[in-house]
């Protein structure tokens, strides 16, 4: 019933068109790359638009929620969504960027995209934060050269550490634009803002704040 050409919400008679709404709940459910139970779900078709107007679920011990729009004309959606303390994994892959880290992550996030043309087209914004997790030296080395993060490789694995990592996050194209970065490390604090075009430049101002202790 939810078919974008044929769908119920069209109708030949001449009288109104019809909305449906659909309550879903389901035990479990998987939809790549996310995982999760106890899913509760309101969809809805109309003439110009179908998508999910709320959506909820249990992921690996935290919790997601939030909504989603497509428009049928422009086949652009919108998502609009937050999450607690979930693996980080789930929204590195949601948006397809390399597995730079492993931690639990809360966060929200709402953006735009033309699902024909996402890489071009996405627009959006997010706030996040990441606790007690750790960042992968190989995956650093192979997504920003040696240059940047050769030094990583050598380190023990509890200098990669962070209690906390966190920041805000503009969406644009291939652009990442990321703003009050903030990463507390063993010892060390690094603070900064600047853009990374996926497969191309990274241009940060980082500062680094040490601990007298560790100084």
């Amino acid at each position: 019933p939810l078919d974008p050409d044929n769908g119920p919400a069209k109708t030949d008679d001449g009288k109104p068109p019809r909305v449906w709404e659909y309550l879903l709940s389901g035990g479990s459910l998987e939809m790549s790359p996310w995982k999760g139970t106890d899913f509760k779900g309101k969809v809805f078709d109309n003439t110009k638009e179908s998508g999910l107007s709320s959506f909820e679920a249990t992921v690996d011990g935290g919790t997601v929620h939030g909504s989603y729009t497509h428009v049928k004309a422009s086949n652009v959606m919108r998502l609009v969504g937050e999450w607690n303390n979930i693996p980080s994994a789930y929204i590195i892959r949601h948006i397809d960027l390399p597995e730079l880290l492993e931690a639990r992550i809360s966060g929200n996030v709402d953006y735009t995209m033309d699902s024909d043309d996402p890489t071009a087209t996405l627009d959006g914004k997010s706030t996040f934060e990441a606790k007690e997790g750790h960042f992968l030296p190989d995956v650093l080395l192979q997504t920003f050269g040696a240059e940047f993060a050769g030094t990583l490789v050598g380190l023990p694995p509890s200098a990669l550490t962070f209690s906390n990592f966190s920041g805000n996050v503009v969406l644009k194209g291939d652009h990442i634009i990321t703003d009050n970065m903030k990463i507390e490390l063993p010892g060390m604090t690094l603070s900064g803002n600047g853009t990374w075009v996926t497969l191309g430049d990274v241009d940060y101002t980082v500062n680094i704040s040490v601990n007298p202790d560790t100084a």
